[in-house]
């Protein structure tokens, strides 16, 4: 079986010409792929793959025969290793499982194509070991057998297959879990700060004993920041924090408001934005961004679980202003965002590069995680990159907070939509909330392997060697 210290150009070579082999440089798709299990191009290993675990096609014994599935399957998103990671289209394995079940016996070998996220792959290996009440539901509906199936899983995009990796691979909890617990140690050493606020209580300032006896002020964690945006009156130009005048007693948004200086009744499309101004870290020239100011903070005092409210007081401003001056001296995505139908909304915003859709203060704490995954020995660094990347899905500039509900919610599927009121969620508390989700993942027993290509030509792959294709349409 091929290895990871075994790859080479040579090796590259030989299925290079394979539709879908990624472009990149050769010792990226290197470093990217854990042969024989996952490789970033189209897998050599897929025929000594099918020799070990498969079982040759004798059309004398063929007396397949199945029924259409007809069972309804409906199944939740509670489990973790869906809420792990997220990925466009994904689909909880106990929803795929039973079509597995239906369809395939023990040893058989089932291939998708079109693997996205690997949730086949993770599905297929949960044949060995059900939990015993899914188990039961599944045996009210289905004769099947339960065992071990292996699964070849294949994608065009290196994003899908890395991913379909991390989900099926096995971790190491121990050193998984203490690698990034490390991680955060540091990350809170170096910009815990930026995330502390003074209690409040009716406005009044909480204070506490240390351990010396001396008065100090009571802090907490900031969980999420809400930014409104500011407009000015087009009658009078008076500049007007949109959080202050849209909302009704209620939190929802009214039809018409009022301009807190000349009274004069508009709508929203009346509003005229404000910009502010920064210097592009790209071009170094002055650049108009939309002007924000923060106008409420969720935060949490100790282990309470309880969140509490405050609006943004002067010492939250004076942090603001002091990370704001902070130069990232560690490397962060700096790639144009490409003119396109999706990415209008940024664009029209002057965010034209990835850095730019997350806030200041959450780019210094991301660019920070990176640099010490990347530094750290670790056998789990994969799973810690896959923990890091994670968290993008909240970390940007696409969070709306819904104060009609007193929450925030993600990004608003299939656009790059930023509200006028976004929520700026803390990394490092976000980043505790998804170790705790792959720390729930429990990988069981499997025999996978993974590879990248276009299902315009899959000769690696030998024929008649699958026993059933999952494809989700």
């Amino acid at each position: 079986m091929l290895e990871k210290n075994s790859l080479d150009k040579e090796t590259l070579d030989k299925v290079r010409e394979i539709d879908g082999f990624p472009i990149g440089d050769d010792e990226d798709i290197i470093n990217l792929s854990d042969p024989p299990y996952y490789t970033a191009y189209p897998n050599p290993g897929i025929k000594d793959f099918i020799k070990e675990f498969g079982h040759p096609y004798d059309s004398n014994m063929d007396d397949y025969h199945r029924e259409p599935f007809t069972v309804d399957v409906s199944e939740g998103k509670n489990d973790p290793i869906y809420n792990a990671h997220s990925y466009q289209t994904k689909i909880p394995p106990n929803a795929i499982l039973p079509h597995i079940l239906h369809y395939t016996v023990p040893g058989d070998v089932v291939f998708d194509g079109f693997c996205g996220s690997g949730m086949v792959g993770v599905a297929t290996a949960a044949c060995k070991n059900l939990d015993s009440e899914f188990k039961k539901t599944l045996e009210l509906n289905n004769k099947i057998e339960f065992g071990q199936r292996s699964s070849i899983l294949s994608d065009i995009s290196t994003i899908a297959t890395s991913s379909s990796y991390i989900h099926n691979k096995k971790i190491n909890q121990n050193i998984f879990y203490n690698d990034a617990i490390q991680i955060l140690e540091k990350l809170e050493e170096e910009y815990g700060w930026m995330f502390e606020t003074q209690h409040m209580i009716d406005n009044i300032p909480q204070f506490k004993i240390d351990i010396t006896g001396k008065k100090i002020p009571h802090k907490g964690k900031i969980r999420f920041t809400v930014w409104s945006d500011i407009f000015s009156c087009p009658e009078c130009s008076e500049e007007l924090v949109l959080w202050e005048i849209i909302y009704d007693k209620n939190g929802n948004p009214k039809k018409q408001f009022e301009c807190n200086m000349c009274k004069k009744n508009l709508v929203r499309k009346d509003l005229i934005r404000v910009w502010g101004s920064v210097i592009s870290k790209i071009t170094s020239e002055m650049i108009k961004v939309p002007k924000q100011i923060p106008v409420l903070i969720k935060y949490s005092i100790g282990s309470h679980f309880k969140v509490l409210n405050k609006t943004p007081d002067l010492e939250d401003l004076k942090v603001i202003k002091k990370y704001s001056e902070y130069e990232i001296v560690n490397w962060y995505p700096i790639n144009e965002i490409p003119k396109g139908d999706k990415t209008k909304e940024p664009r029209n915003l002057n965010l034209n590069y990835v850095y730019q859709i997350f806030t200041k203060r959450n780019l210094l704490c991301l660019s920070f995680v990176f640099k010490k995954i990347m530094e750290i020995d670790s056998s789990e660094k994969s799973s810690l990159l896959a923990w890091f990347t994670s968290s993008h899905s909240r970390l940007h500039k696409f969070n709306t907070y819904l104060r009609q509900h007193n929450r925030h919610v993600g990004p608003l599927p299939g656009t790059l939509y930023i509200s006028s009121t976004q929520a700026e969620i803390s990394p490092m508390y976000f980043l505790k909330q998804k170790l705790k989700d792959f720390n729930k993942i429990n990988h069981t027993s499997q025999q996978i392997i993974l590879s990248t290509q276009s299902n315009t030509n899959l000769t690696n792959i030998p024929s008649s060697s699958i026993d059933y294709i999952f494809t989700d349409p």
